[in-house]
């Protein structure tokens, strides 16, 4: 029950601004290429993007699992229309190996990347996100549905069934900041 009533409010919530612009930093992702964050991975693109570490055992799995799902119902959009992107809240660790073995664990297919950098670009972008620190144990539940192309956005459960998500992803395709 609680479910629908969550995207009912947030189909009806206005798009929300990002706490802070995008920093548009070098990343790298889990096969150890650089990118850079806003540009290359952001702009122009529908993303789903939450912020998690390979060495969590209590949310991130369920989220990463949520991902695993949402990837399977967005079949052929996935890396086409829509990407998904999990950040690394523990940069320090979370090596692009350990990254890539991350995704492993959930089938990520290509379209969804893991990304991982130097410890202060992680941090900017984790701040403009969420508000956040990049610091292991951080468990936001937070997930972002942006439009690179229109600036619109909004902040859901990174836990959501595929469903919820894919309406979601449609309602910002198709609404204007």
């Amino acid at each position: 029950m609680i479910g629908p009533l969550l995207l009912a409010a947030a189909l009806h919530a206005p798009l929300m601004e990002l706490p802070a612009p995008l920093p548009d930093v070098e990343i790298v992702d889990q096969d150890g290429r650089t990118h850079h964050f806003y540009s290359d991975l952001i702009e122009g693109k529908l993303v789903v993007v939450n912020a998690v570490y390979a060495s969590c055992t209590n949310v991130c799995p369920m989220m990463e699992r949520s991902f695993a799902n949402l990837q399977d119902a967005l079949g052929e959009r996935l890396g086409k229309d829509v990407f998904l992107i999990s950040i690394s809240r523990d940069p320090d660790r979370d090596t692009p190996a350990r990254l890539k073995e991350y995704g492993r664990r959930f089938h990520a297919k290509p379209g969804w990347m893991f990304v991982t950098g130097r410890h202060d670009a992680i941090d900017r972008v984790l701040r403009a996100l969420t508000g956040d620190r990049a610091l292991p144990g951080g468990h936001s539940t937070v997930a972002w549905i942006g439009n690179g192309a229109n600036g619109a956005w909004l902040r859901t459960y990174g836990a959501d069934e595929p469903s919820q998500t894919i309406e979601l992803l449609n309602e910002v395709a198709t609404r204007s900041p």
